[in-house]
């Protein structure tokens, strides 16, 4: 067997070594099966008329906690008020309900929530509310609000993210609809401490900033429709907190 052919040889072995591995790994996986179903209370299901409240169309989890949205709950004829469902997870494994967030006046809530790092988001009157767990309890410590001045809407409410006091969500201008990305500090109480906005190099020509969009650390990545297409932008943080992206 000349050297060429061992090469060969080795190279076969070694791909035949690490799909049979795989396929090992892959077998000793655990099936995952259900162990628990959550559901809205009796009286949250005969509040409403027609018994569809929506319960799960929006979901969140962050470690031991877990929120599911109810957009339908309480609907009337053109309104509706919606709430969110806490549960929490105990020692025992067992998810228990231990609270609401129930809208206020005037107020509904939609389908979405966004869980992460001990922080809640959800749209609400007056803007996005900001929650976070202090001592086992959920308080509202902020409220995410619009820039003054052009007439400005927040856009998809599931283009909320947020990482280590870092939160973003896409805005358009209704004027015009430019679009945009907005971008919030918080500080270690849940506070807005700063707040910035973020277009695309070619402004003119991109709608819908934040069709998609993400951020880990010091990034952001986020996608806008250009005509037919998409681009993809990346924001970088640099320098002082004054400037916080370019």
């Amino acid at each position: 067997m000349n050297t060429s052919s061992v090469r060969l040889f080795a190279r076969l072995a070694l791909a035949t070594l690490a799909i049979a591995s795989s396929r090992v790994v892959l077998a000793e996986l655990p099936q995952l099966a259900s162990i628990q179903q959550i559901a809205p209370t009796g009286a949250e299901v005969a509040a409403d008329s027609d018994g569809s409240i929506f319960f799960g169309q929006g979901v969140a989890i962050d470690r031991d906690d877990a929120m599911v949205t109810m957009p339908e709950y309480g609907a009337v004829p053109g309104y509706t008020v919606g709430r969110i469902a806490i549960y929490h997870r105990f020692a025992s494994g067992q998810w228990n309900r231990v609270g609401t967030f129930a809208p206020g006046p005037d107020e509904g809530f939609g389908s979405t929530v966004v869980l992460k790092q001990g922080t809640a988001f959800f749209p609400g009157a007056g803007g996005i509310h900001v929650y976070r767990k202090k001592l086992g309890a959920w308080t509202q410590t902020a409220t995410l609000t619009l820039p003054p001045g052009r007439p400005i809407t927040f856009g998809r409410a599931d283009s909320i993210k947020y990482d280590d006091g870092t939160v973003i969500v896409s805005a358009f201008y209704t004027d015009d609809f430019t679009s945009m990305l907005l971008v919030y500090r918080l500080n270690a109480a849940g506070e807005v401490i700063g707040r910035t906005q973020l277009f695309a190099s070619d402004t003119e020509q991109v709608r819908g900033l934040g069709a998609q969009d993400d951020l880990q650390g010091d990034t952001i990545v986020a996608s806008g429709n250009v005509g037919n297409e998409l681009s993809v932008y990346v924001f970088q943080r640099f320098g002082s907190r004054a400037r916080l992206y370019a």
